[in-house]
């Protein structure tokens, strides 16, 4: 199958790639720079997000699926440019696609959708975001789904939960650690670590959305997500024995975020019944 990925350079867009490959699909990577260095680039196709041969690929039926991964402004959720740029140019940029014709979207949310809402967090809640992030991912859920009213095709709503891997950059709690690691610091600064979080490894999430790729169904909303809660504390401390290194950690240095309930996970269960599925279909 042929599958476009939108995002392609950025964290999920790299791991998401590299599996797909893996599993024998044909890729097109969509860059904003075709010139920049793309690791990837000798094994897929690139091309630049404004080129018309995205559009030729859509209109004659050439890409099975598309995954959206970009997104701007990252490093500050409260950045009101998610609402007067981030927002109204994906959204235009993602209409276009869909007025190209193509027929399988994938579009990455994020839990911070659910706000400050405690515990639990499923598909059904309804939404209370907060910061002008979350406000704005929401909304071009609500105006995607408000264009399938005119146009034919399927949708897909990940709200994805925390993301861990290897190679994460520093602004992360786990690229932190793998920092302080590799300088052999014995000490660690955290918060007191008794927040719950639900955390997902890159690897296992692109897993999960290539079958999503794979499938084409309008599935709507889906938390992607472990669905196990584990406190902070108890997460540093597996990654910490995971990579056999002893380091003191220094809780309550910290104080928590002021956009998140103390205590939040995914559930996991509408997930984990279209995996089961698409077990089940290729058997």
């Amino acid at each position: 199958m042929k599958f476009a990925v939108i995002g392609a350079t950025g964290y999920i867009g790299r791991h998401l790639i590299s599996i797909l490959i893996a599993q024998g699909h044909s890729v097109i990577a969509v860059v904003r720079d075709i010139h920049k260095n793309f690791p990837l680039k000798e094994k897929c196709t690139v091309i630049e997000s404004g080129d018309n041969q995205l559009y030729s690929l859509i209109k004659s039926r050439e890409i099975d699926s598309l995954i959206y991964l970009a997104w701007g402004e990252l490093d500050n959720y409260n950045s009101f440019r998610h609402i007067n740029y981030e927002l109204e140019f994906h959204f235009d940029f993602i209409s276009s696609l869909i007025d190209a014709g193509l027929k399988s979207l994938i579009v990455s949310g994020t839990c911070l959708e659910y706000g400050k809402q405690s515990g639990e967090l499923s598909e059904n809640m309804k939404v209370k975001p907060e910061n002008f992030y979350a406000i704005a991912k929401n909304e071009l859920r609500k105006r995607l789904v408000k264009l399938q009213s005119n146009y034919n095709f399927n949708l897909v709503w990940t709200r994805i939960f925390y993301i861990y891997g290897d190679d994460q950059g520093d602004r992360t709690l786990f690229g932190q650690i793998q920092n302080a690691i590799e300088n052999k610091d014995k000490t660690f600064n955290m918060s007191k670590g008794d927040q719950t979080r639900d955390y997902i490894s890159i690897d296992k999430l692109s897993e999960v959305l290539s079958r999503l790729l794979v499938l084409r169904k309008n599935i709507g909303i889906i938390n992607v997500c472990s669905g196990i809660p584990k406190s902070v504390k108890s997460l540093v401390e597996d990654w910490l024995d995971e990579k056999s290194y002893q380091m003191k950690l220094n809780t309550g240095f910290y104080s928590y975020n002021d956009y998140e309930p103390l205590h939040f996970w995914g559930n996991s269960d509408k997930l984990n019944l279209i995996l089961e599925r698409t077990l089940e279909d290729k058997e």
